[in-house]
């Protein structure tokens, strides 16, 4: 199924996969385990690490 969240820490320990939407696309998509990790956008990498430091 498909869960919609703004809750980053909630998403982290829940989802098996993740996809990052900016501005209407898809930027970023893996498991949660990359996307917290070793993200592969930039732009998500850098807002990942603002929120969860």
């Amino acid at each position: 199924f498909v869960l919609v969240t703004h809750e980053m820490n909630f998403a982290r320990h829940v989802a098996d996969e993740i996809a990052c939407i900016a501005d209407g696309e898809v930027v970023a998509h893996g498991s949660g385990k990359e996307m917290f990790s070793n993200c592969p956008s930039p732009r998500m990498r850098s807002f990942f690490e603002s929120i969860l430091a």
